[in-house]
C-alpha cells in the first residue's frame, strides 16, 4: 500500500508539472491531481512520508497537503448553486475538512508561513456566486448538533464533510446535499440526519439571497 500510494504521488506529481500551463487540460483535470497527491500523502499515517527521492515527516505532509487542497479549491470559479455544484470542488472542500481536522488530531499547526513549492498555505473556501458575507445575512444557531458515526470512531477516523443546504422563512434547514464527503461514505449518512435538527435564529425580512446556497464544512476530529 505505502509502495502504490507513493507512486500515485509521484505520476500525479510529474502529470501535474508537464501539463500546467497547457491550454488543452482544464483547471479541474489539475484540481484532480492535486488531490490524487493529496490522497497520496495522507492515505497512511507514518512518521515519515516518501516524495519520491526525498522523505518528510507526516506533520510536514498535512501543511503540504492543505497547500495542494488550497490550489485545488482555487482552481474553480465561484459556482452557480448547490444544484449544480462541481463534485471535484466539493471533495477538495471535504479534503480540507480532513487535513484541518488531522492538524487538530497530531496538534499542528496550519502556519500561513509554511509554502510549498513555490505556494502559501491557505484554508481557502469553496463559493457559490452571489453569497454574501454580511451582517444583513448573518445567521445565529439555536441547535446544530453534530453526530460522530460510531464505526468512524471505532475506526479512528478522521473525516471532512461539506454540505450544501438552505433555510427557509423559520430558520429550519431545507434542501440538504451532501457536496463533498472523505472518506467516502462513512460521514455523510450522519451528516443528512444531523442537520434536519439544526435551528437558525433569522429575521424575519432576511433576504431569500441569504437563505440560499449556503455552505458548510463538517470537520470530524479523532484523538
Amino acid at each position: 500500500k505505502q509502495k502504490r500510494s507513493d507512486d500515485a504521488y509521484v505520476i500525479a506529481t510529474r502529470l501535474t508539472e508537464q501539463l500546467q500551463g497547457s491550454d488543452d487540460i482544464s483547471p479541474r483535470t489539475l484540481a484532480t491531481f492535486d488531490l490524487l497527491r493529496v490522497m497520496s500523502l495522507l492515505s497512511r499515517r507514518r512518521p515519515t512520508i516518501n516524495y519520491g527521492k526525498v522523505r518528510k515527516s507526516f506533520r510536514d505532509a498535512i501543511l503540504d497537503s492543505q497547500v495542494l487542497a488550497g490550489q485545488a479549491i482555487k482552481r474553480f470559479d465561484p459556482q452557480t448553486d448547490i444544484a449544480s455544484f462541481d463534485p471535484i470542488l466539493g471533495i477538495a472542500a471535504a479534503w480540507q475538512g480532513v487535513i484541518r481536522s488531522l492538524a487538530e488530531s497530531y496538534d499542528v499547526d496550519l502556519n500561513p508561513e509554511h509554502k510549498f513549492e513555490g505556494h502559501p498555505l491557505e484554508i481557502v473556501p469553496a463559493k457559490i456566486v452571489g453569497q454574501r458575507d454580511d451582517d444583513a445575512c448573518e445567521v445565529t444557531w439555536q441547535q446544530r448538533d453534530m453526530e460522530y458515526p460510531a464505526a468512524a470512531i471505532r475506526r479512528g477516523l478522521n473525516g471532512g464533510v461539506l454540505i450544501g443546504f438552505d433555510l427557509d422563512q423559520t430558520g429550519r434547514v431545507t434542501n440538504a446535499k451532501i457536496l463533498g464527503e472523505v472518506p467516502f461514505p462513512r460521514f455523510g449518512p450522519s451528516v443528512l440526519e444531523s442537520v434536519k435538527a439544526w435551528q437558525a435564529d433569522i429575521s424575519p425580512d432576511m433576504d431569500e439571497v441569504c437563505r440560499k446556497n449556503m455552505l458548510t464544512t463538517i470537520m470530524f476530529t479523532h484523538d
